[in-house]
């Protein structure tokens, strides 16, 4: 059975990408010293989103490939973090990535993606 739920997906969407929510509901993912990709693999169930986090240096880029799944749409937001010293240049930056399904299905929506940051 199939629900077509597009605001309600819009709205879970727009939530997810707030930094408060973001901060407290989205898992940290970190690359291994010297590698330039992951894999994420996990599982989206109906009206439900699913939210990581990653900190790169601040002249990164993020790309994100779909290798698994499909009836998935993505937000990708980048922000800069603040240092502690007042004035200075931020060094780094934190991606918000938020997964959820494109048409509300009752059926999970499994998902593989590769996260790479480029220079």
């Amino acid at each position: 059975m199939i629900r077509y739920s597009p605001l309600g997906g819009v709205l879970l969407m727009l939530i997810a990408c707030l930094p408060a929510w973001a901060e407290e509901h989205c898992a940290p993912i970190a690359l291994d010293a010297g590698e330039t990709a992951l894999s994420v693999d996990g599982e989206i169930i109906f009206e439900d989103v699913r939210c990581y986090r990653l900190t790169a240096a601040l002249e990164q880029r993020i790309a994100i490939e779909v290798l698994t799944g499909h009836n998935l749409v993505f937000s990708i937001q980048g922000q800069g973090e603040s240092s502690d010293n007042a004035g200075e240049v931020p060094r780094w930056q934190t991606f918000t990535i938020v997964i959820g399904q494109l048409i509300a299905s009752v059926d999970a929506q499994p998902y593989r993606l590769t996260i790479r940051l480029q220079p």
